[in-house]
């Protein structure tokens, strides 16, 4: 004799609801807090007028510790935003870094703090690498191919739009 039970009809309900509104908090909060952005589109209103550039996120301390480490080239319209979590000033350094890049730092009310120009350094002892650092508190830092501030007229004070995707 088989017996068969039913679960309640309430109860089936109840287990549907809870299920669903679970699946909207995680699409409304994203899985686990926050969904990684991956990408941005970095704007600077220069005196020539709006140069936006494409850039990879990094927002975690892994990511940021990474950076554009151990990369041969850079798209001359792509680079790399750096996100910290409150200003605070930051420090960057080309350890294990192969391209000659810009470091733009930003405060947070989108302005260009300072803008460093590094040089890679191959072979050279941690304790012996250039420090660039922000002048004041920064919000982002973004890297692209040194020069590219020289030549676009990005400099200290120009306005910034981030617009991540």
């Amino acid at each position: 004799m088989v017996i068969e039970r039913r679960m309640p009809a309430w109860l089936k309900l109840t287990v549907a609801i809870i299920t669903i509104l679970s699946l909207l908090s995680l699409a409304w909060f994203g899985w686990l807090g926050r969904m990684p952005e991956s990408e941005s589109t970095v704007s600077f209103s220069t005196s020539k007028g709006i140069v936006a550039f494409h850039c990879e996120v990094a927002d975690t301390p892994q990511e940021r510790s990474a950076g554009l480490m151990n990369r041969e080239s850079l798209d001359l319209d792509s680079g790399m935003l750096f996100v910290f979590e409150s200003p605070q000033i930051v420090s960057f350094w080309m350890k294990d870094t192969l391209i000659p890049l810009d470091m733009i730092f930003i405060d947070e009310t989108g302005h260009v703090i300072n803008i460093c120009e590094a040089e890679p350094e191959p072979g050279v002892a941690e304790g012996d690498l250039n420090i660039y650092s922000s002048s004041s508190s920064a919000k982002w830092v973004v890297e692209l191919n040194k020069g590219v501030c020289a030549e676009e007229g990005i400099v200290a004070g120009t306005p910034v739009t981030i617009e991540f995707k």
